[in-house]
């Protein structure tokens, strides 16, 4: 059994507790409004009510009263009470999951008010995100020089319904060896370069922007595989060449310029990537899987290219697959180059 070197889930923890008090009075210049009924705290459109301060009168002689309403006798009063108090506290956790905007007024004794100071979003978030999707693990095309390992992008996904997800972090087993951690970031897909040979799984956890951190999912087990050109499991057509070239893969390829000339690749997998050459020589052909649609593939470019992965198919399941790969013969620039095949299986 794979043990992972990560907490399968961190405890349950609370966040983002909202404080207001007098200091933050004086730190946002609010614009003067209407005399409320009370001092208020805006929760959620009006969820909540907290009572300050009574609400402002007309200027009298007579003393006037201090401390904010009673709950007894308040028509509006709706939340706790800070009598006299120039700071309070609110437990966002009585509130749910969820974020929230605070407002705060307060008034004098005197019946002078204070200005509008809004915070937020405040939120209490304790659960944790949700992989939705485990790592999946795909070839990459257009792409090299490819020379000891092949690129691929481990790909995933996940969701947090409160805080919103801070960052995934992923681990990598090779070989049904212990998982090490490989990428710790905000996207959910990672480009990496692997060594043929070998088998891979990778895991992955989420955690929000409260630090909750989810319980890890893990992928399938893949393997990657290498097929140079000069292998039994690729069958020629006559009219190719094997020709030493510097930067292949393996040191060489095997090339045709004549229309129709095939290279055939038997494989089990569910996915495969052609390794060719560009350049200004290299004309196009077409691709085909088993008994699909052929799609033509142009290696031609304005300056050489070796070990390019060039084209990747996918079958539609894991399984023995034919990739047939066959000479256009392009005029002025018909060479067609065969250099490697990576396979995908699980």
């Amino acid at each position: 059994m794979l043990v992972p070197p990560f907490p399968l889930r961190d405890p349950p923890k609370k966040k983002f507790c909202g404080v207001w008090n007098q200091s933050a009075f004086s730190e946002m210049s609010g614009t003067a409004r209407d005399p409320l009924p009370q001092g208020w705290l805006d929760w959620n459109d009006g969820a909540v009510k907290i009572a300050l301060q009574p609400p402002p009168e007309p200027p009298s002689l007579e003393p006037q009263p201090s401390g904010p309403p009673d709950q007894a006798t308040s028509k509006l009063y709706s939340g706790p009470e800070f009598k006299n108090a120039t700071s309070g506290a609110l437990d966002l956790a009585a509130e749910g999951q969820g974020c929230n905007t605070v407002n705060v007024e307060a008034w004098d004794n005197m019946g002078f008010q204070s200005g509008d100071v809004t915070r937020g979003p405040l939120c209490f978030d304790s659960v944790a995100p949700t992989i939705t999707a485990a790592p999946k693990v795909s070839l990459r095309n257009n792409t090299g020089p490819v020379t000891k390992a092949d690129p691929v992008t481990i790909s995933w996904n996940g969701t947090d319904a409160t805080s919103g997800i801070n960052h995934f972090t992923l681990f990598e087993s090779k070989d049904g060896g212990a998982y090490t951690q490989i990428a710790s970031q905000a996207t959910p897909s990672f480009n990496k370069n692997l060594g043929p040979g070998h088998t891979y799984q990778f895991a992955v956890t989420a955690t929000d922007n409260a630090d909750n951190t989810s319980a890890a999912r893990a992928g399938i087990v893949y393997k990657l595989s290498l097929f140079q050109e000069n292998t039994s499991a690729v069958k020629y057509s006559t009219g190719w060449t094997r020709q030493t070239l510097s930067g292949a893969n393996g040191g060489s390829v095997d090339f045709a310029t004549v229309k129709g000339k095939t290279a055939t690749l038997t494989f089990t997998g569910f996915q495969v990537a052609w390794m060719s050459t560009q350049g200004p020589t290299r004309g196009s052909a077409t691709v085909k899987l088993d008994s699909g649609t052929p799609a033509t593939i142009n290696t031609n470019t304005s300056s050489l290219k070796t070990a390019e992965i060039v084209d990747v198919v996918t079958a539609a399941a894991n399984g023995s697959h034919k990739l047939v790969v066959n000479v256009l013969g392009t005029s002025g620039h018909p060479r067609i180059d065969v250099d490697a095949f990576v396979v995908l299986s699980k």
